[in-house]
Formats: C-alpha cells, structure tokens, sequence
C-alpha cells in the first residue's frame, strides 16, 4: 500500500544518504522535518542539513557556480505568459536585450553577461560568453562590469586564472567607489594573489567595504575575525557581521553561522537555529536544477515529465517543487497517470499550508469538501476551516 512504498522510499534514500547522495540527505531532512513515513527528530534534520550543506558549499567555492532556484508558480498564472522571456535564446525578449547589447547598451551587456554566467531566463550556462559580454561592458566604462571580469579571473570562469590581471580590473572599478572591487582587491591583499600579501590592509580594506553596507566585505571580515587572521579572534566581531548577512539570506553567511550554532561555537549549540541557517544553503546545489527542469518540460507540453521534476524537488522539500506537483497531479488526466497521484498532491498541499502558503488552504478546503480521491473522507466542517484561511 502507500505506507509500504513510503517506508521503501525512506530505506532507498537512507542507503543512498549513507554514500553522500545530497539529493537524499534532503530528501531525509524534510521527511523527518514533517514527520512524513518517519518520525520527527531535529538531530536527524540537522545531521541531513549539514551534510546537503556542506556538499552545496563545497560545489560552489571548488566550481564558483552561483545557482538560482527556479521560481516560476504555475498556479493562477495565465500559462500563455508563463514562458516570456524564459525561453534561453530562442525566446524574442532575450534576443531583444541582446541586440541591444550588441547596439552597445551597456545595462543590456551586462544582463547577458548575467544570463550566460548563472543560465537565467532558460539560457545555456557559458562562462566564455559571460566574460565576452562582461568584458565588453567594462571596456564601455562599467564598473560592475570591471568587478564582473575580475571576479571570473580569480575563479578562472571562461579563461585562465589570472590573479594579476583580476587586481587590475579591481582597482579600475575602486576608483569609481566601487565596493564590490575594493572587497575583491582586499582578498587579494588577503592571500597575496597578483599584489603584495597584507593581511593588516586586506581587514582595513574588507571593513571600510562592509561599513558601506557591501555584503562580500562583511563576510570577508567576519571570516578574518573568527580565524583570527590580521587580528586577534573576535567571535563577537565576526558574529555581529554574520548576523547582518544572515537577514540578508547571503549564502556562506548561513552556511558558517549553521554551522556555528551546531558546533557551538561562539554561542551555545541550538540544533533549531543551526537547521533553520542549513535549510537555504543546502537546497542552493546542483540539486536545485530540478524545478528549471520542470518548468522547461511544462512549457513544452511534456507534462509527466514536468510532474516527474517537480516531484523529485517536492520530495527535497523546495515549496515550489510541492506546489506545483500539486498543482499538476489535482488535474484528473495527469493523476491518472501517477500511482496515488491524488493523494500525493494532497499532502503535498497540507505540507504547503503548513509553511505558510494561503493558496493550499483553498486546494485542501476543496478535496475535503469534494473528496477527489484523495483517500480523505469527505469533511465539510474541515473544509470550512480551511476556506476561511
């Protein structure tokens, strides 16, 4: 029955857990998170978290890949406009923007530098073409572009790495108050890459960044503080700069400060607060390409394949993935197709409501006033709590 296909979906992610597979160690912290087929266990949510978290960390400071989850919700959108501007290079509002780069609009450069770096708008990652554009944009008088080329020369993104040519750009964007350049020349300066090593100039350089609100320049600061690199240790220091970056949802800010609290370190270990910092940074790995997926197979009409990724990121815990499997299987034709669809688009829809998401509270007020198979009896008192909500 459903049980048993649920306890065998939790034994198979188990297994495939214990060998490092980030896509179950997700899969796992959201099972034991909702207390679906498992039970509840905030350590186990922990251990799953760290474990996604430390291999989506990993991915991006080896590969410098920044990934975006995709957020297009297919519910209550007109499906016609659904796919505008998101069709990669075939789409007429891309090839709009990048005539106008070509025409030597220098906003428009760098948007398609952007496209081509993190595969927005349903372009082809290419990191060659990202630094064409970026490049071209700095060589118009952009400083964000200057910063762009220089941040893809440190990484090595579309060419050799070239520390001393990375220093250049950084210190052209620097003298147009550029904060995101004085942060990149004082890493440099850090680590002694293409200029002198000054680690006492590279913490001045990070906080006059960080006191101009640059978010790069915070962690960097932090960083310094908590190694106690050019300074004494400061965990004080390091975690009032942390904190900032953590309203701000940055990325290694929630990672380090998740692991902090897990660890302990600075603060007393609080296993709630270290799974609520892990969350984010663990659904941002390659495993976030799911929901693109998804979108793209819906938008060509493929959708048994639309609902097989949105599945697979439901079944990671991504709220777009839930909703818009749910809102895929509640249409009788596709549910049809999917062993216990109906049912798996309505606990899909509680987990939505219970996160928050108003729209569940109508699509679950509407299968227990209807009972569209989803092996809920019929409820209508139930059903009217819901579309009250």
């Amino acid at each position: 029955g459903v049980l048993g296909r649920r306890l065998q979906a939790v034994f198979a992610y188990q297994l495939a857990a214990s060998r490092g597979d980030p896509h179950a160690q997700l899969a796992l912290a959201f099972r034991h998170t909702h207390a679906y087929a498992v039970e509840i266990d905030e350590e186990a949510t922990l251990y799953y978290l760290k474990c996604a978290a430390s291999s989506a960390h990993e991915h991006k400071h080896r590969t410098g890949e920044s990934l975006s989850i995709d957020l297009n919700w297919l519910r209550n959108t007109d499906r016609r406009k659904l796919g505008w501007g998101q069709k990669g290079e075939d789409d007429s509002v891309i090839t709009y923007i990048i005539m106008r780069a070509r025409a030597g609009d220098v906003d428009a450069m760098m948007q398609v530098a952007q496209f081509y770096l993190y595969g927005l708008r349903g372009m082809p990652t290419n990191p060659e073409k990202a630094l064409f554009w970026a490049s071209a944009a700095a060589a118009a008088g952009s400083a964000a572009g200057d910063v762009l080329v220089g941040n893809m020369l440190v990484r090595g993104q579309g060419t050799a790495v070239n520390y001393t040519a990375a220093a250049h750009h950084f210190a052209r964007a620097a003298q147009r108050n550029e904060t995101e350049a004085l942060n990149g020349l004082a890493y440099l300066h850090m680590n002694g890459l293409g200029v002198e090593r000054n680690v006492t100039a590279a913490l001045h350089m990070f906080e006059h960044a960080a006191a101009l609100g640059n978010p790069s320049a915070m962690f960097n600061a932090a960083s310094m503080y908590r190694g106690g690199s050019g300074t004494a240790r400061d965990l004080d220091k390091a975690w009032f700069y942390f904190e900032e970056l953590t309203l701000r949802g940055q990325f290694d800010a929630l990672f380090h400060t998740g692991v902090m609290y897990a660890t302990g370190e600075g603060r007393g270990r609080n296993v709630a607060a270290a799974a609520q910092r892990l969350r984010s940074p663990a659904q941002f790995g390659p495993w976030c390409r799911a929901s693109r997926r998804g979108f793209d197979a819906y938008l060509g009409y493929d959708l048994n394949a639309a609902v097989l990724y949105y599945s697979h990121a439901a079944e990671m815990g991504y709220d777009v993935g839930l909703a818009n499997a749910a809102f895929l299987l509640e249409h009788p034709h596709v549910a049809s197709a999917w062993e216990g669809g109906a049912e798996r688009a309505f606990e899909y829809e509680v987990m939505l409501a219970a996160a928050g998401h108003k729209d569940a509270h109508l699509a679950i007020a509407d299968a227990l006033f209807y009972a569209r198979g989803t092996g809920v009896p019929p409820d209508a008192r139930a059903a009217a709590h819901h579309y009250q909500m």
